[in-house]
């Protein structure tokens, strides 16, 4: 198996870093798109996720935390965030999952054959403001596994 690469700016060569950041930047402009942080900077990022929430933005969260390498395109587990997120906005949630892309990637492609890359949606889901955090990230795992 190759060495795997590290996708930590901070053991990069100084000119990756800084393309690294210049990519960051124009992919959160361009594409209105924002980090839900693993470690800190919690509060700043599920606040502007409400306030785009209330200006009715929809929200697109990969619970996963993670870039998926695994061989077979198995999912990880779900990070507790989506869960705290949920329970906070009380909006609907509607399960997706994307097949096809654990293929694409083995084959070093960047971009998808036609009909190769299948997109499963779910009915939207809808949880009471009292239901933990952790239960609502154990149910949604759980949907999108199903699907």
């Amino acid at each position: 198996m190759p060495p795997r690469t590290t996708r930590t700016p901070s053991a990069w060569f100084a000119p990756q870093r800084y393309l690294y950041k210049i990519n960051y930047w124009l992919v959160t402009a361009l594409f209105n798109v924002f980090p839900l942080p693993q470690f800190s900077g919690f509060r700043e990022s599920f606040k502007f996720a409400g306030e785009s929430a209330d200006r009715r933005y929809s929200l697109l969260v990969f619970p996963e935390g993670l870039v998926n390498d695994t061989p077979d395109g198995r999912m990880a587990k779900f990070q507790p965030g989506i869960g705290l997120l949920a329970q906070n906005l009380q909006l609907p949630i509607i399960p997706m999952r994307l097949d096809g892309l654990a293929q694409m990637k083995q084959a070093h492609r960047r971009l998808a054959k036609p009909g190769e890359i299948t997109v499963h949606i779910a009915a939207p889901i809808t949880f009471p403001g009292h239901t933990p955090p952790a239960e609502i990230t154990r149910r949604l795992e759980s949907a999108i596994k199903q699907l």
